[in-house]
């Protein structure tokens, strides 16, 4: 009876998304984890051995995602006798190859696992016909001022739309002001690794612009020669001190469990000029903390991600600059590197939120009133960068929601009761 009730006490936490503290099924070996689940006849799916070639998209019943969970070193999804689950092979012309249908449902029974027709099956052998395909569908006005368009990223298949990222996107000036994802709190711990980077995708956005061409480092090179000058040029522009402007993601790829929903954030409008060094400075580590808090409290937190303002670098006369990557056809200039990036991050369960912002500026060596957006509540939340206040790195700094939306009003209004805590 033990054992029974520290499965069932596992399987809850694995499965339920708001579960909030590490239970006491948390403590159990994983040889006993195997002995208690082969004894309840469930399915075990290891991760990445009996994952198929073009894998699905796996969802429980209630259309939440299929978690996995990592127990020590390896990384497993359970399925309860009698669970059902659905699998799904996004993209035009695609399905399981299997039961040859786009959607399909499949049961765990006695330790197997069973189509609809009662056929056993390997989950190794459920792969779709291709690779699974991530689709771009727009939806009303966003924004402020309405002048946004609402961009999902999400999965397609012949009944059913699976959001993944919220984009509202400027078609007008080529500007993302903010992205919406969930942190899936439950299996991120468990993600997959070494999926290698694909390229960026425009879809049908940034039309007649090179972005490619843009955002290379002898494009940047050439062109901060022409606006500042050679030798400037090279203080702004140095390649070896990570001092060039990378594509810095929004909502970032390893907010996301699976190398499916991880390649699916490789679009240029979830991306910004952003420096190097503060990409891969404080904004790095402010989101891996903000990963960090989702596992520990193993379940699901919002992100709004955005970027506010346009970042100017003084020319040799002290005159300010405003920075863009490059000019269209009919010499507008196009791509503006932004100031500021900021992140919205949401417990929903206890309306907790935090407004963080980045300062996309490695070459400021004292705050002014510009870059002051709201009072900085960052001793509050009982977060450690010890790196936050280097200008090189990205200054960060943290603010209630309410406050930034004063000075962002593109943020969308977030119910806040209190600031979220990293320290549990």
């Amino acid at each position: 009876m033990l054992i029974f009730k520290q499965i069932f006490a596992y399987l809850k936490a694995l499965f339920i998304g708001n579960a909030v503290k590490n239970s006491p099924e948390d403590s159990l070996t994983s040889e006993n984890l195997n002995q208690n689940i082969a004894s309840q006849n469930g399915c075990l799916i290891l991760l990445p051995s009996d994952v198929p070639s073009r894998p699905p998209l796996m969802y429980e019943l209630k259309g939440l995602l299929l978690m996995p969970k990592k127990i020590n070193s390896t990384r497993r999804i359970f399925l309860a006798n009698n669970e059902a689950i659905t699998l799904y092979c996004p993209g035009v012309g695609n399905f399981l190859e299997k039961t040859q249908e786009q959607i399909s449902e499949m049961t765990c029974t006695d330790g197997a696992i069973f189509t609809a027709s009662k056929e056993n099956v390997s989950f190794s052998m459920l792969s779709c016909r291709s690779p699974i395909k991530e689709s771009l569908v727009e939806e009303d006005r966003c924004g402020n001022s309405r002048k946004g368009t609402k961009v999902l990223i999400g999965w397609i298949s012949s009944t059913v739309f699976k959001r993944q990222i919220l984009v509202c996107h400027n078609k007008d000036t080529m500007r993302t002001s903010y992205t919406h994802s969930t942190i899936n709190g439950t299996g991120i711990e468990a993600k997959d690794l070494g999926n290698a980077r694909p390229g960026f995708k425009k879809g049908s956005y940034f039309p007649g612009i090179d972005l490619e061409t843009l955002y290379s480092q002898s494009n940047q090179k050439s062109w901060f020669n022409f606006t500042f000058g050679s030798e400037l040029s090279k203080k702004y522009i140095d390649v070896p001190k990570n001092l060039y402007f990378a594509r810095g993601h929004l909502t970032p790829e390893a907010d996301f469990v699976y190398d499916s929903m991880q390649d699916a954030t490789f679009y240029h409008i979830n991306a910004a000029p952003q420096y190097q060094v503060f990409n891969n400075g404080n904004w790095k580590q402010l989101e891996i903390a903000v990963r960090e808090l989702s596992a520990k409290l193993n379940r699901d937190l919002e992100v709004l991600t955005g970027t506010y303002g346009t970042l100017s670098l003084p020319d040799e006369n002290g005159n300010k600059i405003n920075i863009f990557l490059g000019k269209d056809v009919n010499g507008n200039e196009v791509i503006p590197a932004p100031l500021f990036f900021w992140k919205v991050v949401t417990d929903p369960i206890l309306k907790q939120a935090n407004a963080f912002i980045g300062l996309n500026n490695p070459f400021v060596v004292e705050l002014i009133d510009e870059h002051k957006l709201c009072k900085d509540m960052w001793n509050d939340i009982s977060l450690t960068i010890a790196s936050r206040h280097d200008f090189s790195k990205g200054y960060l700094y943290c603010c209630k929601v309410e406050e930034l939306r004063s000075a962002i009003p593109d943020i969308p209004s977030i119910d806040q009761r209190g600031l979220l805590r990293f320290e549990r």
